[in-house]
């Protein structure tokens, strides 16, 4: 009776390991740094548009990042932009794998694997009040690695402090919410709460900090179910310190 209440409590430990191991664990709530250095040129109702950016992000994932396209102003209050980005370290649902050679599932390193993405941009703008203006910047991903299409919807609030007419600082409020359209099993799969300033030591550059909150979701893929008989869920949560440098001409 003993040997048979061990072995049971042998298969029992072993289903468990197994269930356990097949499932990501929880990321633990990290701290991150970001760069971001814009480049901004202005051509009759074109402005020129050029962003690369770097973070060191949760889970050992390091994103890099550079985005070229353009900007048309059809008003003073709206403009709309076409723009090709080239991204690395970028984690999809997906990438939760089981290693054919070891037979553990885990996250695949995304660090050095590169993606093209297509990005349609709409960003109304109005003054709401003196030195306070209100955006609501709408992008259109579509990702060619993965055939993942996103919507991206971030209104951003700004206030100008002017000196002589002139801004001399602005401070930003931002909150931004990623839509998954044709993958995911929650209808927001990624959230940013931005606060930060830039100083503006010239019409040609500005530079400065920002804080931010970061949630991010990944879910179970139909084919890892298929395989497991399983779904999961996994969040991760940051706090994230960004230096931001934009130069115009």
């Amino acid at each position: 009776m003993i040997r048979l209440l061990l072995v049971l409590a042998i298969i029992t430990s072993c289903s468990f390991t197994f269930a356990a191991g097949n499932v990501p664990e929880h990321i633990n709530k990290s701290s991150e740094t970001e760069a971001r250095l814009r480049y901004l040129q202005s051509v009759n109702n074109f402005t020129l548009f050029a962003e690369a950016q770097v973070a060191d992000q949760s889970d050992h994932r390091e994103y890099k990042s550079i985005m070229l396209g353009s900007y048309y102003r059809f008003f003073d209050n709206l403009r709309a932009g076409l723009f090709y980005q080239r991204q690395y370290g970028f984690r999809h649902d997906e990438d939760w794998f089981k290693d054919p050679v070891t037979l553990v599932w885990q996250w695949r390193n995304t660090n050095d694997r590169g993606e093209d993405l297509a990005i349609l941009d709409l960003s109304p703008k109005v003054s709401l009040a003196d030195s306070w203006t209100f955006e609501f910047k709408t992008r259109y991903e579509y990702n060619f690695f993965s055939s993942d299409r996103s919507l991206r919807l971030r209104p951003n609030l700004t206030y100008f402090c002017l000196r002589d007419g002139e801004p001399l600082a602005s401070f930003f409020l931002q909150a931004e919410h990623v839509l998954g359209l044709n993958y995911g099993t929650h209808a927001v799969n990624e959230r940013w709460l931005y606060l930060g300033g830039l100083y503006h030591y010239s019409s040609a550059l500005q530079f400065g900090l920002f804080a931010a909150k970061k949630w991010q979701q990944w879910s179970s893929t139909p084919n890892y179910t298929a395989i497991t008989g399983k779904t999961y869920t996994v969040d991760a949560d940051s706090d994230v310190l960004g230096l931001t440098l934009i130069l115009k001409k």
